[in-house]
């Protein structure tokens, strides 16, 4: 889809002025998740961004933004026309906008002459035209792009694709803890590029969205009314003002249940909330805009509406003033993700409302939103909506109060609640957005709410009456705070389940287009929703057993069920402090795991576990159990010493290691993980080596500073130096280890070790780079194998070792057999044992005990003359 199309250039620049020909009108789009949406080029402005500007954090007030702050821009300004002094300062830190020389009716090609000769300027840092989008409301775009690709793709791919499209740098991946998900701040200049190559981009059918970071107009969904009725038929109706009796949410109902916890907290995503109202129950939240505000407070005289909206929710009760919100135990908290233009309108862009949403999932550990405004389509908003709620935040919006039969954005996204607006009959509002996608329906007319206090806000009290859906859907938020509140372990979906099941039917029979699932209700909700589970009951580690000494290597522990538990989480580790366990996974379910890992043979190895629910954990039964792997140097799956004791194998010398193993050529030795690794804290493994047959493998794995090229570890074995590791390819402190493999030249290991069997010493040492920056003790482990000597020669291949062999009985000389050449050298072992060994000293004298009595005497000559003669 290209961004413009069917127009042709007609303009040429003369000194300054601009002159136009007629031009056929572009046609301008934004692409979102694969459809593209209209814009409409405002060709009497255009928008500029100044660092110097957001730097120097101008108010929306301030004269002449750019004259004060960025005296270039302001000079390029006025060489083609336009008076620097005369530009508006944007609520988003940074942008300005300012009149076009062009007329409405020159066309647009003559804009995207001008904004490329502006982008040209090297006093201009970013230029953007200003868009009008489908609601009639201005849109600029910034040079940053959101990207969302399948997750089909792998990283190598997705930067092939942001470099072929984009170039820039990314500036977030997973942006908003969404997968896949990437923010690029590009290098272009020029709006229309950037607007260009994201569509294009989109179009690709491996991304799911690609959008420019675009800089928009909210609507809060308020209409103000004048002060005239202080009662909150909301509430509790009582036919006050000519009302239906009880067309209302049962608050005090619900409150002989619960009036909320103050664990349970509801963001509210708006212009700010002000921090020290008298009678708002809130907790200092964020400021999305660059602004900085005090725990997201307003900024401007004009930032009213988010302390209308929250109190609703959790305006205090019982404090012999003012109003009450429906869940007034509960916390709000304030996500300030725009500042008001004072028009009825706010300035945002698409990544301030994506940081609120993921600040509120993982900072300020809300469970609950309201967006009480509409906006322009996102994929990157809507993809952060749909993560958070994954994540169990519970989102609610307002419709919209234009009495159309269509939803707001983003009140339109699935996973957002749309709350539409009754009066105090119960009946729509009339300027109430309905249709399909409508989820609840809440009081919105007629609102007595929190204002800003003393001479701020609408009225310049602390109180005023309200009209609009901006009202109704944090009343209905609140009703879900209220639910969490009574069982904060249920998941977004049995709360909206909760919640449409308490709704009292307006309408047509069931779910309409009109009300949605009907008036929402505290108390018939509340009574809906059982309370949480208890905390998980005992549970006992089972196996392998506590302190057994021969677990198998390949291996699956074993518990017993704890009732009530969700899931369980183990750690595994050869270390009793468990500070890099080989296994730490949590969100097990069943009563058994099979470790993903061999274990090393003849190590001690510990664990423990945890039990969990939403309602609390317990550690398992002991809280630390301990087993040895066993030794099964032959892998036949039996500890070594039960093959002895059986017979299953020899142990001729008596190492209490089987035969065969002795005389195995494969070497390996595992060192366990040494703490730390550092600059001034190098590392020795000492082992057992054998000389080697053939190269040598070293693999170390560490958990270090080792992500540069300038970061390393320096390798010596006995002193002598065998090279480097981490040189390339490692991360700093990265969770698992990082991997680096050194291979030695046969000849040089043998070297180092002496050619001879023995104790080695391997030593790490890292360069001066390499500091302790990890947020737990570094440390390192080594893996050596290599095909090497035997522990035990076995010169005649008989699969004995040679110090277990005895000699043939009779034969004297060593020849073999036994005959009358052997006859002289026995009589010399009897006669003269110290001239024998000196006649033959590759000759055992043992070989003459003939009787087998362990003695070379003459009660062995008969013996040895019937070995002579056959017998």
């Amino acid at each position: 889809m290209s961004t413009r199309n069917g127009w042709m250039a007609g303009a040429f620049w003369a000194a300054t002025s601009l002159v136009a020909v007629a031009q056929a009108p572009a046609t301008y789009v934004h692409t979102y998740f694969k459809q593209p949406v209209p814009l409409r080029l405002d060709s009497g402005k255009l928008a500029v961004f100044s660092e110097q500007i957001a730097l120097r954090g101008l108010r929306t007030d301030d004269a002449s933004p750019i004259a004060a702050a960025d005296a270039g821009l302001a000079a390029a300004l006025d060489r083609r026309g336009m008076s620097a002094a005369e530009a508006v300062q944007e609520s988003v830190r940074g942008w300005s906008t300012l009149k076009s020389p062009v007329s409405t009716v020159a066309g647009d090609a003559d804009v995207e002459l001008l904004v490329g000769e502006l982008a040209d300027d090297a006093a201009v840092e970013f230029v953007s035209p200003v868009f009008i989008d489908e609601r009639n409301l201005p849109v600029i775009i910034t040079r940053d792009v959101l990207v969302g690709f399948d997750d089909s793709l792998d990283a190598v791919a997705a930067a092939a694709l942001l470099d072929q499209y984009l170039g820039g740098f990314v500036l977030d991946r997973d942006y908003g803890g969404m997968a896949g998900v990437y923010r690029v701040r590009t290098l272009f200049k020029n709006g229309f590029d950037v607007l260009d190559r994201a569509n294009e981009l989109a179009q690709r059918p491996e991304v799911r969205f690609a959008e420019p970071d675009m800089l928009r107009r909210g609507v809060p969904r308020l209409i103000p009314n004048d002060q005239f009725f202080s009662i909150l038929w909301g509430v509790h109706n009582t036919g006050q003002s000519g009302g239906t009796v009880d067309q209302d949410m049962d608050g005090p109902e619900a409150w002989d249940i619960t009036t909320g916890a103050a664990t349970i907290k509801v963001a509210i995503l708006d212009e700010g909330v002000q921090q020290n109202h008298p009678d708002l129950n809130v907790l200092a939240g964020a400021d999305f805009t660059g602004n900085n505000t005090v725990g997201g407070g307003p900024f401007n005289s004009c930032d009213n509406h988010g302390t209308a909206v929250a109190g609703c929710v959790s305006a205090i009760i019982n404090n012999v003033s003012g109003v009450v919100g429906i869940a007034p135990s509960c916390k709000s908290v304030s996500h300030k993700i725009g500042t008001s233009n004072c028009d009825g309108t706010f300035s945002s862009t698409d990544t301030m409302l994506v940081n609120a949403l993921v600040y509120a999932r993982d900072t300020s550990q809300c469970r609950v939103t309201n967006s009480s405004f509409s906006y322009g389509v996102s994929g990157g908003i809507t993809s952060a909506y749909i993560n958070t709620r994954n994540a169990g935040l519970v989102h609610f919006a307002s419709t919209g109060n234009d009495g159309a039969g269509s939803i707001n954005y983003p009140a339109s996204i699935a996973e957002v609640n749309a709350v539409g607006s009754l009066n105090r009959f119960g009946n729509r509002s009339s300027f109430s957005n309905f249709g399909t996608g409508i989820d609840f329906s809440a009081p919105g007319e007629t609102i007595y709410t929190t204002d800003r206090s003393g001479a701020a806000g609408y009225y310049g009290g602390n109180y005023g009456f309200q009209d609009g859906t901006s009202f109704s859907s944090p009343y209905a938020a609140g009703v879900a705070a209220l639910v969490l509140s009574r069982n904060s372990t249920l998941t977004a979906a049995q709360v909206e389940s909760y919640m449409q099941q308490g709704c009292v039917d307006r309408g047509a029979a069931g779910y309409d287009t009109t009300y949605g699932w009907g008036f929402v209700n505290a108390n018939n909700t509340l009574l809906l929703v059982p309370l949480p589970p208890g905390p998980p009951g005992p549970f006992n580690l089972i196996g392998p057993a506590d302190a057994s000494t021969d677990a198998p290597t390949t291996l699956q522990l074993q518990w017993s069920p704890s009732a009530g538990a969700a899931t369980y989480a183990i750690m595994l580790d050869d270390n009793a402090t468990f500070l890099h366990p080989e296994v730490n996974i949590s969100g097990l379910t069943g009563t058994s795991y099979n470790v993903p890992m061999t274990l090393e043979q003849g190590r001690a190895y510990y664990w423990k576990m945890t039990a969990t629910n939403a309602s609390g954990s317990i550690d398992a039964t002991p809280a630390l159990a301990s087993f040895s792997t066993m030794l099964d140097c032959n892998a036949n799956g039996v500890p070594d010493a039960t093959d002895i004791a059986m017979g299953t194998s020899q142990d001729c010398n008596e190492n209490l290691q089987p035969d065969e193993c002795d005389l195995s050529t494969a070497f390996r030795v595992a060192s366990q993980e040494m703490t730390p690794i550092n600059a001034t804290s190098p590392q020795a493994f000492v082992y057992s080596a054998r000389p080697a047959t053939g190269a040598v493998t070293m693999a170390f794995k560490a958990f270090a500073d080792v992500n540069l090229s300038n970061e390393f570890i320096n390798i010596d074995l006995n002193g002598s130096p065998l090279g480097s590791v981490f040189v390339t390819g490692a991360q700093d402190c990265a969770a698992a280890g990082s991997n680096s493999v050194l291979n030695v030249a046969m000849t040089d290991y043998n070297n180092a070790i002496g050619h001879m069997a023995g104790a080695a010493t391997l030593n790490m040492v890292p360069n001066a780079n390499v500091g302790e920056q990890c947020a737990t003790p570094t440390w390192i482990t080594v893996v050596i194998t290599c095909s090497a000597t035997p522990a035990s020669a076995d010169d005649n291949s008989n699969m004995v070792p040679d110090e277990c062999e005895t000699g043939l009985p009779g034969d004297m000389n060593c020849d073999g057999v036994v005959d009358i050449l052997d006859i002289n050298p026995f009589i010399l072992a009897l006669s003269d044992p110290v001239g024998y060994a000196s006649a033959y000293p590759d000759c055992d004298i043992n070989n003459g005990d003939v009787n087998n009595d362990g003695n070379v005497d003459v009660l062995d000559i008969n013996p040895f003359v019937a070995l002579l003669s056959g017998g």
